[in-house]
């Protein structure tokens, strides 16, 4: 229960602002990173850009450049059978034009096509050849990677143009061209996957730094920046920052599994005492609690040594040694508060807490009056004073800042030890405690029941105060509670 109470402390200190933001929206206020986060959308950007730009490696195929200017020749061949046909009155048949698609396969042509073959003169035909070999040949020299034949065959199309073939000419050279031209260089897969990766992979991720602003007041908001808050749990009705919650938890865990582990070993009469268990754990939750409200005020108020005191005077001196440290780490984290990044106010808080923490446990060393309370409250706010300041001139230069922060510290003293002299009355009365403060009252000579005594029994009172002056002789020669 202690867990769960602390816990949700803890959550509710750390847990960030949320904002109402959309992409293309006009930022009312500047936001920044809680944490160190990732820009995943421009992170991805910069990645494809860099795949994006990695040449594709290629394998060239010696054997492809024979193949195609043979199949050429071959067209060639079939194209001078067209040519060499015996015709009556100078027209085809459709029995020679059939032949004469079925020769010139897989080029896929039509009748106009063959009847142009046909009428060629030798030097039309001669020329067409040589022009479309060589541009076919340079082609082929060049090396033609593997999904460029058509821009090949676009290209080759333009040259013979150029050259002065007709159009039907350059549409015949076309067909050959688009039949037989083959890509001699062809994609290399594996290598060309791993310059990608690799390329991918020397991308350094864009991180903003904890209290790099992520948006700014009067600024669009982009899409990578809604990306960045959402995953920082920052956008109202989005995903929460569930590492966060998890680190708290483990954090508070390990934290309260070592208070544990320090009683199991020294004080294992708290640990099988329902009763002593329960005000240590209430000590631990109130004291959060105070301090958590203080820390809306200002965090260099909350009131640790608060625990400590309330500790020393209720349960055991030595044991609030260790709930003074355990309670200095828990509310260092909650000084941190929303931004839950190591702040120069959760450093001093931390400090502040081990040293007035001391302090007060000096003064209350075997001091049994509640004004020693007072006195131990002040003490430890002197304390405050001195190690803030010192932390402040540390990571500051502005030395009003610094002073203000200082006053706030030693505040903080002062009202632990004012709650602590509020707290321990109801404490005792709650818990049913004998404390050698409760002892004083009763020992006081003007408690009714005393001065009756006095009165009505002055010799039983006096033989009282005998025994009990041999009692505490006794008692403190062995180093027993002589006031009990």
């Amino acid at each position: 229960m202690t867990y769960v109470l602390l816990f949700g402390l803890l959550i509710a200190a750390a847990r960030p602002e949320q904002y109402d933001l959309r992409v293309g929206q006009v930022s009312p206020l500047t936001i920044t990173a809680t944490k160190d986060v990732e820009d995943t959308v421009t992170t991805q950007q910069l990645v494809d850009a860099a795949v994006a730009a990695v040449q594709p490696n290629y394998i060239s195929d010696t054997t492809v450049m024979p193949k195609v200017l043979e199949n050429l020749e071959n067209a060639f061949a079939a194209m001078e059978a067209i040519r060499a046909l015996q015709t009556e009155n100078g027209a085809l048949t459709d029995a020679q034009v059939t032949q004469a698609l079925v020769s010139l396969a897989p080029v896929q042509t039509d009748r106009a096509t063959v009847e142009r073959i046909y009428n060629m003169t030798d030097d039309e035909f001669t020329a067409f050849k040589d022009e479309l070999t060589a541009l076919i040949s340079g082609v082929m020299s060049s090396n033609l990677a593997e999904g460029q034949e058509e821009e090949a065959v676009s290209k080759l199309a333009r040259d013979l143009s150029n050259a002065g073939l007709s159009e039907q000419d350059v549409e015949i050279a076309r067909l050959l061209a688009a039949a037989y031209i083959e890509p001699n260089m062809f994609l290399d897969e594996e290598v060309t996957e791993a310059n990608r990766q690799k390329a991918a992979e020397s991308i350094e991720p864009v991180v903003y730094i904890k209290g790099r602003n992520i948006v700014k007041s009067g600024e669009i908001v982009t899409r990578a920046q809604i990306a960045m808050l959402d995953s920082l749990g920052l956008l109202k009705d989005k995903s929460i920052d569930v590492m966060m919650y998890l680190g708290i938890a483990l954090l508070l865990l390990v934290l309260m599994a070592s208070v544990a582990v320090y009683l199991r070993l020294f004080y294992k009469n708290v640990l099988s005492d329902p009763h002593t268990l329960t005000l240590l754990c209430t000590i631990y939750v109130l004291t959060a609690c105070i301090c958590l409200l203080c820390q809306k005020i200002n965090a260099y108020l909350m009131p640790v040594c608060l625990g400590v005191m309330l500790t020393a005077l209720l349960i055991d001196f030595r044991l609030s040694m260790v709930v003074n440290m355990s309670l200095a780490l828990l509310t260092s984290q909650l000084a941190a508060g929303s931004s839950n990044i190591f702040t120069a106010a959760m450093f001093a808080v931390l400090m502040t807490s081990l040293v007035s923490g001391s302090l007060s446990l000096l003064v209350l060393h075997k001091k049994q009056q509640r004004l020693a309370v007072l006195l131990a409250g002040l003490i430890a706010g002197l304390g405050n004073v001195v190690t803030t300041f010192a932390c402040g001139l540390i990571n500051s230069a502005d030395i009003r800042l610094v002073a203000n922060y200082a006053l706030w510290s030693g505040l903080s003293g002062v009202l632990a030890s004012i709650l602590c002299i509020g707290l321990q009355p109801a404490l005792e009365w709650v818990f049913n405690l004998v404390t050698s403060a409760k002892l004083l009252e009763l020992s006081n000579p003007n408690h009714p029941l005393i001065r009756r005594l006095i009165l009505e029994a002055s010799g039983t009172y006096h033989h009282s105060i005998i025994v009990a002056n041999l009692a505490e002789a006794a008692a403190d020669s062995i180093g027993a509670n002589g006031l009990l």
